[in-house]
């Protein structure tokens, strides 16, 4: 008896709910949700007064085309009854999702359950779809490159077992390349995050992709394994296609934001990105907010006669800065060498050349005209898995040292030299998909070294003068807020460690923790007292038009006194397109 009522109450309560729904006077639905059709659909239902070959549609002819519709919509229990022409419709309830079985890929380290955003999701052809492109993406990571998946369905239990053709596990041997009209064959092996002979892995071949198309060298570009005919993965080796579409060679974009720290955000860029058989490009980008605005224009010439990923980088910047401690408007000029390398697991890249940097300084300390020829230098080291996510960070490090350095004996006002080193490191718990937790660690340490006076009367400028505070570093303080009243900093460094939690997937909602340390000092590799902390948590959302991100943080000092107390206060942030 128990079991009988368990049957018949849902039953009862479902129905009590149901409504009837006139999609046309030939189609009635009796539903417990309203349900949407898009004009084709009505149209096959309904007919079109505006075609004479489908004017009318008979009841039986509206039942087929009715009843794909409603599968699409995740509907396999509908019953369905011809009144006097109309075709009445009990809707019944939706299927869902409830196991997932993958036959055939034992022998690899495929987690079905790692991706979370499958299982109670409604049952429709697109998620079968959905869950073999995810299914082959993974197989194509661990190498199998020719890997195959087919899906079926019972919708009555929402049981879904997933039949894979493994093949082998191949490495790449070679790239098959769309040619493009102007350039060099060979010229976007440059942008290659992958390496000839090592083991096939997709994520490498998106990230090539990705870097291809942002820098504009052509229109769009992706990779196609070469799994049959004449070309067919053979043996211990896969080829793959690479398709092109060039595109236009010059391109203008525009992006707007905003956040508290800077208020309204433009940008203006434009490119011309395919200059001469190498692809060299020269770009020129405007940046305007009501703190900063800036003019920056740069080339990356591909000097040798062959493809190559060495290339010169002549510079040119102009910007003004008027911060709460400062004012000053700068410009820079320079030519430097630049490579880029990729190796297993990492990309490098390193730049290095002389510039030449002339600073008026309207306030704050510094000199108030200063000069100084430089040699600036840069090395970045970035994980592979760390770009592969760069749109929604969830894995990976990346690290950034720089160093610039002039001297009163060669065309500068001052001796000063700078070093920094910038990085961060995140972790996905489980490696799940979307993930679950996110722990990310950031990190930087500053020095400059000078044998000129640190003191109030400092004759270095801004870009030698070291400051904490902000959604950089320390996020319970405000933009380059410390030291209070600007004062000299020969040092800086600060720690920040950030859980970001992924409890709302479906709504692309990161509820997310975090707390920040740094110090400063006035002199070169020392720290003083007070320590500075900030505590708070904050929301990520990704949203349709970007990633808007905002934290409610507190700063304090370890030492308080009563010049310090005011600098212990709420700060709020938010920004679309900023991440960790």
């Amino acid at each position: 008896m128990l079991r009988l009522w368990l049957a018949i109450v849902p039953v009862v309560c479902c129905s009590a709910f149901s409504f009837e729904q006139v999609l046309c006077p030939k189609v009635v639905f009796e539903t417990d949700e309203k349900l949407s059709f898009n004009s084709t659909e009505t149209h096959l239902l309904c007919g079109d007064k505006n075609s004479e070959a489908w004017r009318t549609i008979p009841s039986w002819q509206a039942q087929f085309f009715l009843k794909s519709f409603l599968q699409d919509r995740g509907y396999y229990r509908s019953v369905y009854r011809t009144d006097k022409d109309r075709l009445h419709v009990s809707v019944g309830l939706p299927s869902h999702v409830t196991d997932i079985k993958v036959h055939g890929a034992q022998e690899t380290a495929l987690e079905v359950k790692k991706k979370r955003d499958l299982i109670g999701r409604r049952l429709t052809p697109s998620v079968l779809t959905e869950i073999e492109k995810w299914v082959i993406e993974e197989l194509q990571a661990m190498g199998y490159a020719c890997s195959k998946a087919q899906s079926v369905a019972d919708h009555s239990t929402g049981a879904i077992a997933v039949e894979v053709t493994l093949g082998k596990k191949l490495a790449l041997l070679s790239v098959q390349e769309d040619p493009v009209e102007g350039l060099r064959p060979g010229t976007l092996r440059r942008y290659d995050a992958f390496r000839i002979g090592e083991g096939f892995n997709s994520r490498l071949l998106k990230i090539t992709e990705n870097r291809i198309v942002s820098q504009g060298v052509v229109g769009s570009v992706y990779f196609v394994p070469v799994c049959s005919g004449q070309r067919a993965a053979v043996g211990q080796g896969a080829a793959v296609a690479q398709k092109v579409v060039a595109g236009r060679a010059r391109s203008v974009s525009i992006a707007l934001g905003a956040n508290t720290e800077l208020g309204p955000l433009t940008r203006v860029l434009w490119r011309h990105a395919r200059l001469g058989a190498n692809a060299s490009s020269i770009v020129a980008t405007a940046r305007a907010s009501i703190i900063r605005q800036q003019l920056d224009v740069n080339s990356d010439w591909y000097f040798l006669p062959y493809p190559s990923r060495w290339f010169i980088r002549p510079h040119a910047l102009i910007a003004h800065e008027n911060g709460e401690q400062y004012q000053s408007v700068s410009l820079r000029f320079g030519l430097g060498v630049a490579r880029t390398w990729d190796l297993t697991g990492w990309s490098v890249r390193l730049f290095t050349g002389p510039g030449f940097e002339l600073i008026r300084t309207l306030r704050g300390g510094g000199l108030p005209l200063s000069h100084s020829l430089l040699l600036q230098s840069q090395l970045g080291v970035t994980t592979h898995s760390f770009e592969y996510y760069q749109a929604s960070p969830r894995t990976g490090s990346q690290w950034i040292l720089s160093a610039q350095t002039n001297h009163r004996d060669f065309l500068s006002a001052f001796t000063a030299h700078k070093v920094s080193l910038q990085g961060q490191v995140l972790w996905n718990f489980k490696d799940f998909a979307p993930p679950l937790w996110v722990i990310g660690l950031r990190a930087g340490a500053t020095v400059t070294l000078t044998p000129e006076q640190t003191g109030p009367d400092s004759p270095l400028p801004l870009p030698y003068r070291n400051f904490l505070g902000g959604s950089g570093n320390l996020r319970g303080f405000g933009r380059n807020e410390l030291p209070e009243g600007g004062a000299f900093k020969a040092t800086s460094v600060y720690l920040g460690w950030e859980s970001r939690f992924g409890f709302f997937y479906k709504l692309k909602l990161e509820p997310l923790v975090f707390f920040d340390a740094g110090m400063l000092g006035s002199a070169s590799f020392s720290l003083e007292e007070p320590a500075f902390f900030s505590t708070g948590t904050g929301l990520r959302w990704e949203s349709p038009i970007g990633v808007l991100r905002t934290t409610f943080a507190r700063g304090f000092l370890s030492r308080k006194s009563a010049d310090t107390e005011k600098l212990s206060h709420w700060q709020f942030y938010l920004s679309l397109g900023e991440e960790f």
